[in-house]
């Protein structure tokens, strides 16, 4: 569908409705929501607007280094507060499944990246995270 309906000359947004129609029944209704909030509240605030045939590798590794340098309200940093976020919400406990949500996490906003452009590179690999013991 996508291959079919898509042009260079749409914008973002409509390229997100695109997708959208095409990705989400064949997901689970959790992954679509994960997909959903970091479009709407990621990308389509920065890029919704553009055509994608404007959009560049340069500017995409822009966002990022600005989205992954954003500090929430409490100083921390947003592939921070994105996880904690998840393990709040889905209640993970214990340092393997924590680990675990912390790469999940990774991999689902390199995945909503590399959704906005096609990239002439690879994007770099998830950060090893030190694992303190519990109390």
């Amino acid at each position: 569908m996508l291959k079919k309906e898509s042009k260079l000359d749409m914008t973002f947004a409509s390229f997100c409705e695109l997708y959208e129609a095409d990705r989400k029944p064949r997901l689970k209704a959790s992954t679509w929501e994960t997909k959903d909030h970091m479009i709407r509240t990621k990308l389509l605030p920065y890029f919704g607007h553009r055509k994608i045939a404007e959009i560049d590798a340069k500017e995409v590794i822009a966002w990022q280094n600005q989205l992954m340098a954003y500090r929430d309200k409490d100083g921390n940093l947003f592939r921070i507060s994105q996880t904690e976020e998840k393990l709040r919400k889905d209640k993970i406990h214990g340092a393997g499944p924590a680990t675990s949500t912390h790469y999940t996490v990774g991999r689902e906003v390199r995945a909503a990246i590399s959704m906005a452009v096609a990239f002439p590179m690879p994007l770099a690999a998830a950060v090893t995270i030190q694992v303190f013991p519990t109390n």
